[in-house]
């Protein structure tokens, strides 16, 4: 805890309770591991509590509330004196208006209570099971979910008004059997949306599954299925009407009382990406529906659910539907322009790789609004509200008040750093000049110059700093890795190259440990894709899940280069190979560097790209691939266990950016195909994989270990019996990984032979070395 008048050293620590806030400017109340603690900052004073469930803090009342072990909760002012006590307690919940609600058994009836600040009133009374009890989003009610004593096996739902304490039911709207549900509010309308859901677990058979080549329902193979009862509740008019339209799996409300968006889940694009769905307005009156978004994956909408954006995959572009007008329109914009909000004065601001768009809802013009100057801008920090969230398919509401702060975030491309600025005023001003370094949160008030950031870069693990506002000076309090000196002398570089494309790219080279710019030394490069964003991430000194450890390697003596990989129309084999030898020729440029001393590691799709190079590339003396694909026809006609789907996704529109079947360019998959080059590999591979890998199988690493000792290639495979795609962190696994793979840099790149288990594959059998 910091005095930011006095901020150099700490003025208090807390240990081992993570859950802090305050009460008002200098009184905190802290709580974890089943204790708490009140904590007056100017007087030092402590007033601690054991046996602590769960704390709460009233911050408009200056309370806080805790509850015991022994189902009691008591109420303190922010001095500590006890202001009211709750026996029988079980859940409770805090608005942001200082009111507590609490739940409580009294004399075998369930009670909500609720503390506003000076005194408890009971607001209702059950003979009923009372399970759960909930403040809704907008605190206008409090949701109890109760389970009927004749009817033990279904749910029904009890709404209490914040505002005047009345009491809302419905007999109709129960389950049946039902195990959970879910409840939205529409607006400000008073009505709500009831999702009431069973879970049915997927049938086992014992002798033989049946697959179909026509299944809808391919990517949940294997899970729960959910049957759902929608009912549409609303208050002011006291009915509640079940939809029972089975065109639809899932409705939305996200637009007024009377429509709703509808789909189904049931899958008919061939699984070849991520999740899409034909949304329908569906009219609860007439029971009509009116296909409006054709394949998108998510809804966007404004406060008023008047506007609603879609993105669809049919011609790239953003759709906006009027829901006034019933109308929709074709936005002037395609895929460039992302992450759309709404803003009270009826427009929609979007980002882009340049700028941000305005485009306004009244007139249908858009402008670009200088904001970027040319780099690429994104709202930083912004959270909507999620509506619906459902197998990778979400509706939010995303608006933007003009009383709010909206935060921006520029980042400057060739100059490897970014900026933090705040549109308030309708002005922009800036709050943090461009930096190289990784900004985790920063601290921001309009009433305030001062404020506090933390940073990070490759040689700070994330430092608290206190600063002016639009003021590059600042003042380091607080250091979290003051005792790391190693990782002060590091260096590190940027390199830019162009590929044969004339595509402009980066690389990060890190420089060893106790560097002699007299020497010369070797270099592992490790690829994957575009890695010069990770130029702001600290060097940890820890086991790589992967097999690579660049600090490992730094202190071992080794330069460590990471260049863009990108995928073009070539394809990503192609396109890597290209990209990581014009790395390499532009970091020849380096005197210190030993090109004939170079080795190449890569993992998951950076190991497919390592055997791709390895078999068309003779300017290294070893590779190292992990959880990798070899042969990718194999790959691409196979199906996910682990995200349920088939795996040719990852190549049409995935990763692998193929962006075309197999059958209509079987040229372009056979010159990216490793196995197709295997004759050609003339470098030892040490290739691993971890047998409980879901995601790259261990039979797609054999497939090319096996074509590597069909040609009569140098390689070794690690296969870990109990590890996954990467390790187990501090595992004996990893540990032994990060050992071997170091093992075998320093046998071909510092020519420290006589390693066993190397040498049993280099120099033969007959020396009857062991396998270890």
């Amino acid at each position: 805890m910091f005095d930011r008048t006095y901020p150099e050293n700490p003025v208090d620590t807390i240990v081992k309770k993570p859950f802090v806030s305050f009460l008002g400017s200098h009184i905190i109340i802290a709580s974890g591991s089943d204790a708490a603690q009140l904590i007056n900052l100017k007087s030092k004073q402590r007033k601690s509590f054991e046996n602590v469930r769960s704390t709460a803090v009233l911050s408009k009342k200056r309370q806080y509330l805790i509850e015991d072990g022994n189902k009691m909760v008591r109420v303190y002012s922010e001095e500590g004196k006890l202001l009211s006590t709750v026996m029988g307690t079980s859940q409770w919940v805090t608005g942001t208006d200082g009111r507590c609600y609490i739940l409580r058994t009294e004399r075998e009836k369930e009670e909500v209570i609720r503390w506003d600040g000076q005194k408890l009133k009971t607001l209702y009374q059950s003979d009923d099971k009372i399970k759960k009890i909930n403040l809704l989003p907008s605190e206008r009610f409090v949701m109890m979910t109760e389970k009927k004593h004749q009817k033990p096996e279904g749910l029904t739902i009890t709404l209490l008004r914040t505002e005047d304490s009345e009491i809302f039911k419905n007999a109709s709207v129960i389950s049946d059997k039902k195990d959970r549900f879910l409840i939205t509010e529409i607006g400000n309308t008073e009505t709500f949306l009831i999702d009431f859901q069973q879970n049915n677990k997927p049938v086992q058979e014992d002798m033989v599954e049946v697959w179909y080549a026509g299944d809808k329902t391919l990517r949940d193979r294997g899970k729960d299925t959910k049957i759902h009862d929608f009912w549409l509740w609303n208050l002011n008019k006291g009915v509640a009407d079940k939809i029972s339209d089975k065109r639809f799996s899932e409705y939305i409300a996200m637009l007024d009382d009377r429509f709703l968006w509808a789909y189904h889940t049931d899958e008919a694009f061939s699984y070849t990406g991520d999740r899409e769905f034909d949304f329908f307005l569906y009219d609860t009156q007439n029971q009509t529906a009116e296909k409006v978004f054709e394949r998108t994956r998510g809804l966007i909408a404004s406060v008023d659910g008047r506007f609603t954006l879609a993105y669809t995959k049919i011609g790239k572009k953003w759709i906006l539907y009027d829901l006034k007008y019933k109308k929709k329109m074709v936005m002037p914009f395609g895929s460039k322009y992302s992450n759309p909000i709404f803003t009270a004065e009826n427009t929609v601001l979007f980002e882009s790789e340049t700028d941000i768009a305005k485009y306004s809802l009244k007139t249908g013009q858009w402008e670009l609004l200088n904001w970027g100057k040319g780099n690429t801008v994104v709202f930083h920090n912004f959270i909507p509200k999620t509506v619906h969230e459902l197998t990778g398919v979400t509706a939010d509401i995303r608006q933007w008040e003009s009383s709010e702060p909206l935060f921006l975030k520029i980042s400057r491309d060739q100059n490897n750093d970014s900026g933090y600025f705040v549109y308030e005023n309708n002005r922009i001003k800036e709050i943090i000049p461009f930096t190289a370094n990784k900004v985790k949160y920063f601290t921001y008030s309009n009433h305030s110059r001062n404020f506090f950031s933390m940073e990070e870069n490759f040689k700070m693990a994330g430092d608290l700093f206190e600063r002016r506002i639009a003021e590059s000076e600042k003042k380091n309090i607080y250091r979290s890795n003051p005792g790391d000196k190693t990782v002060l002398e590091m260096k590190q570089e940027i390199i830019r190259f162009k590929n044969s494309f004339g595509r402009e790219l980066k690389g990060i080279l890190y420089y060893p440990a106790r560097f002699d710019a007299s020497k010369k030394y070797p270099v592992v490069v490790h690829i994957y894709g575009v890695l010069h964003t990770h130029a702001d991430k600290f060097l940890q000194l820890e086991w790589g899940d992967n097999g690579f450890s660049k600090r490992l390697l730094l202190e071992n003596g080794y330069f460590v280069f990471q260049p863009d990989t990108v995928v073009d129309e070539r394809g990503p084999g192609v396109s890597a190979l290209d990209d990581v030898h014009s790395g390499l020729d532009a970091l020849m440029e380096n005197i210190n560097i030993d090109s004939t001393r170079m080795g190449l590691i890569g993992h998951s799709f950076g190991g497919y790209k390592a055997n791709y190079i390895a078999a068309h590339s003779k300017r290294f003396k070893a590779f190292v691939s992990g959880a990798a694909v070899g042969e990718l026809v194999n790959f691409y006609f196979s199906f996910s266990d682990l995200f349920k789907i088939a795996d040719y996704a990852r190549f049409e529109t995935g990763q692998f950016a193929f962006n075309v079947p197999y059958a209509d360019n079987k040229e372009l998959y056979f010159k990216n195909n490793p196995i197709n080059y295997v004759e050609n590999v003339t470098t030892p591979l040490l290739i691993w994989s971890g047998k409980k890998d879901a995601n790259t199988k261990t039979a797609m690493t054999m497939n090319w270990y096996m074509a590597l000792v069909r040609n009569k290639k140098k390689a070794v495979a690690l296969l870990y019996q109990n590890q996954k795609h990467n390790f187990t962190k501090n595992s004996p696994e990893i540990i032994d990984l990060n050992n071997k793979v170091m093992e075998w840099w320093d046998y071909f790149l510092k020519e420290k032979k006589d390693i066993p288990w190397i040498d049993r594959e280099m120099i033969g059998n007959e020396l009857n070395l062991p396998l270890k």
